[in-house]
């Protein structure tokens, strides 16, 4: 699928990977194809070990193989609780993105979600927010957590993630020009 905005054309892969892994042959295939009909490649994954905050070792090998195809988002789902996020080469991974709506309520954990708003900031440039929300008081009803709870969430999830974006989660945005154009290719085409 493609999304137009007024200055980036977005793809959008769908792929799920519980049961089996994706063909390489066919993950390139759908990638380059993606690459040449837009500037921005985005991958919506359901993958994963349920329950766990930190990403299995075939998560991090897969998101590898997606961003040395070229994949800029890498967003996913399945574990019921968020997982950290992590730079690979030129990617940004959202391992988990967590519960949205859910009928599962035994812990926090898995109240708790992150939904992601991709938008054009005041330069034209992609840019992320990162709205954690909650269906602790209202089952099935997220909300989002704001004031002192928002930057509890923030900091733990913080703490699940690669440390040179910390500071960029703790503060809810990210600019992903800052954030992925940091290979010389890649910045001599934003100039």
């Amino acid at each position: 699928t493609f999304i137009n905005l007024p200055k980036h054309r977005i793809a959008i892969i769908g792929i799920h990977s519980v049961f089996s892994l994706p063909n390489d042959k066919d993950m390139k295939m759908i990638l380059e194809h993606a690459e040449n009909n837009s500037d921005f490649q985005v991958v919506f994954i359901h993958w994963g070990e349920e329950y766990q905050h930190q990403q299995s070792k075939t998560q991090r090998q897969l998101a590898t193989k997606f961003s040395e195809l070229g994949t800029d988002l890498i967003v996913g789902h399945h574990p019921h609780v968020v997982q950290g996020l992590e730079k690979i080469n030129n990617t940004l991974v959202f391992y988990s993105l967590g519960n949205f709506i859910f009928d599962q309520y035994f812990s926090q954990d898995v109240r708790q979600g992150l939904t992601l708003r991709l938008f054009e900031n005041s330069d034209s440039e992609l840019s992320l927010d990162l709205i954690p929300v909650t269906s602790e008081e209202n089952l099935a009803q997220p909300a989002a957590i704001v004031g002192d709870e928002k930057n509890i969430f923030l900091n733990k999830l913080a703490q699940y993630s690669s440390d040179e974006i910390q500071e960029d989660i703790r503060l809810a945005k990210i600019n992903l020009r800052n954030m992925l154009a940091t290979s010389t290719e890649t910045a001599i085409i934003a100039e």
